[in-house]
């Protein structure tokens, strides 16, 4: 059975794991996947492969004139021309090709890159209610979320042509607190040599001149995130919050937070790629997710527990707010567009000019629908000059009345489309932590723990959320979904199943699954309750085991598969029909989530039937 078995190095930590698929290489695939070395000498122009994209540029600081003089920009609030001089210099910077051979005693232009508390400060703007969703102010002509979003647009541009590693984000984006008020009044000189910028994650270390980190200026002392909050861990269970709960911040938390584990994704494959060749992974230890973890440690509190509190939170409805605003007064969310001055109109009455008799503004919110009846020859262009005479044609219906027409989903049904956008962020956020819990031991926790902990947070989800983490692991390596797989089967399955370790030994020893063990232990078999939400979790995830096994290996004994396959099917059905009945008394909410679930195993048994017919 050597050819139809996969297994999982959760149980062989021992052994280096180093493959297309290993934690630094889960990204990307082929001869180059996890090379992300920055060229250090024009020599090595001379083996540079023009057909690879270009590597991550050497970073310099800027010049203290030219720091300084943004940073005033950023004091004085001036931000669109601070922003305005960075995306030139990043531009200047991008729009440069690798030399040629012909040219190899002309060295790779370098990026400039703004010191860390800079950094820190686009990070901050880029995500900050005033710079988003609070709503503007009257007197203001332009909104002022032009600028948080092109501070998140600098920020993107300077991760992917510096690196993580070179623009130094391991500094920039680390969680600590404000300095004092007094800092703000002892400001070094601007020009002063002497400055605080550690460079030692820098590709070249200038000897240009940095001014203190100290920024004057209300949104330097008070808007910073990474010093209103405690930890990443806050940052990212408020974002879930909002996610479920305040989906007008949560359009702005999703890219800001999709940036923000990029960074973390990067800096972390990044320095495991140096690490091969130098180990005990030092690099690695040094990274912007270790510093993460550490700040629990140093809060004294346990470290799983507050990762999987803050990674699964958000996913119930019933789910109690455990963590309190970043920013404040951030629930409040204004309009999307700030209200023009309605600009002065001639009074003309023998010409038909009446002024702003029949100008007409509509105000709608963003949390009511409009509905709006034209005639069969009339188009919006003609309702937009008939409205003011035709108010009769618009019915506005806010949420709460359609939810008393139609009737409110059950709450186990009930799922935000926030919550759905959460669920790959909250997967490349465990792919992170399980590769810390393997790599670094000492400075994370067991990964049996982590894996055991995060499958049940899965497994007792709600149906949606639980089939949305299986449709999403595909961004996640093989042998973690595998090992995901496991664990949610183990806690469903019966405990008086047949012994995989009897069954297939020399397999089950690595953790992993075989058409034997599917065949005897798994497939044939309901879940352990007899609730149809139990089985419907099971029914999906062992047709995601089924695909899995069929992708990765040869399938040798397709008949035992496929009469497996049909018991199992049938002793689910038979294992929830005493439920039918006692579903229907409890609550008419309780039977909709027990339909709903029929429905669902109903469709997942289907697909099973469709894969035993692929098997020929």
């Amino acid at each position: 059975m050597a050819a139809s078995s996969i297994t999982s190095p959760l149980t062989t930590l021992g052994t280096a794991i180093s493959t297309p698929s290993s934690y630094h290489t889960a990204r990307t695939d082929g001869e180059h996947a996890g090379d992300t070395s920055a060229l250090t000498s024009v020599d090595d122009f001379d083996e540079y492969d023009q057909s690879l994209p270009p590597p991550y540029r050497d970073a310099a600081q800027l010049p203290y004139e030219v720091k300084n003089q943004i940073q005033i920009h950023l004091e004085e609030r001036l931000y669109p021309a601070a922003l305005s001089m960075l995306h030139d210099l990043l531009s200047n910077c991008a729009s440069f090709s690798p030399p040629s051979k012909d040219q190899a005693s002309k060295p790779p232009q370098k990026v400039y890159v703004p010191p860390p508390h800079q950094l820190a400060f686009l990070g901050s703007l880029a995500i900050h209610p005033r710079f988003t969703s609070a709503p503007s102010d009257e007197d203001k002509t332009s909104p002022p979320t032009r600028d948080g979003a092109a501070a998140l647009s600098y920020l993107r541009g300077l991760l992917s042509i510096a690196g993580p590693v070179n623009a130094n984000f391991r500094q920039a984006f680390e969680f600590k607190p404000a300095p004092s008020s007094s800092a703000y009044g002892k400001r070094s000189k601007r020009g002063d040599p002497s400055g605080d910028w550690s460079t030692s994650d820098m590709s070249e270390a200038d000897s240009d001149a940095s001014s203190s980190d100290a920024m004057g200026g209300t949104f330097a002392k008070t808007g910073i995130l990474w010093h209103c909050a405690n930890d990443f861990w806050q940052v990212l269970g408020w974002a879930f919050w909002c996610a479920a709960f305040v989906p007008g911040r949560w359009r702005y938390w999703k890219p800001w937070l999709e940036f923000v584990v990029t960074v973390l994704e990067q800096d972390w494959d990044d320095r495991l790629a140096m690490d091969e060749k130098t180990k005990p992974y030092s690099m690695s230890k040094n990274s912007l997710l270790v510093n993460y973890l550490e700040d629990i440690t140093r809060s004294r509190k346990n470290v799983l527990k507050e990762v999987m509190k803050a990674l699964t939170f958000g996913l119930e409805t019933g789910e109690k707010e455990a963590y309190g605003e970043v920013f404040v007064n951030e629930r409040i969310v204004g309009p999307r567009n700030t209200k023009r001055k309605r600009a002065d109109t001639a009074l003309d009455l023998e010409n038909g000019c009446f002024g702003d008799y029949e100008d007409v503004d509509v105000d709608v919110d963003v949390d009511v629908d409009v509905d709006v009846d034209v005639d069969e020859e009339g188009n919006g262009q003609e309702l937009r000059f008939s409205f003011a005479r035709s108010t009769s044609r618009v019915r506005r219906r806010t949420k709460k009345a359609m939810d008393n027409e139609a009737g409110p989903p059950p709450a186990g049904f009930r799922l935000a489309d926030g919550v759905a956008d959460t669920i790959p962020l909250r997967l490349r956020i465990f792919r992170l932590l399980s590769a810390a819990a393997h790599y670094l031991q000492e400075v994370s926790f067991p990964m049996s723990e982590l894996y055991q902990s995060f499958s049940d947070k899965v497994r007792t989800s709600p149906l949606p959320v639980f089939r949305l983490f299986l449709e999403a692991h595909n961004d996640l390596p093989g042998f973690v979904k595998l090992s995901l797989y496991r664990n949610i089967v183990d806690d469903l399955l019966p405990n008086n199943l047949p012994d995989p370790e009897r069954i297939d030994r020399e397999n089950n020893s690595r953790g992993g699954i075989s058409e034997i063990k599917m065949q005897k232990c798994f497939l044939p078999f309901p879940a352990a309750r007899i609730t149809a939400e139990d089985n419907a979790k099971l029914s999906l995830v062992l047709e995601n085991m089924l695909w899995y096994l069929y992708l990765a290996t040869e399938i040798t004994n397709a008949a035992g598969l496929r009469q497996a396959i049909e018991t199992g099917i049938k002793a689910r059905e038979a294992k929830i029909k005493g439920r039918r009945r006692a579903a229907a008394a409890p609550s008419k909410g309780a039977s909709a989530v027990d339909r709903m679930a029929r429905e669902m195993l109903t469709r997942s048994s289907n697909n099973l039937r469709a894969f035993a017919r692929i098997l020929g």
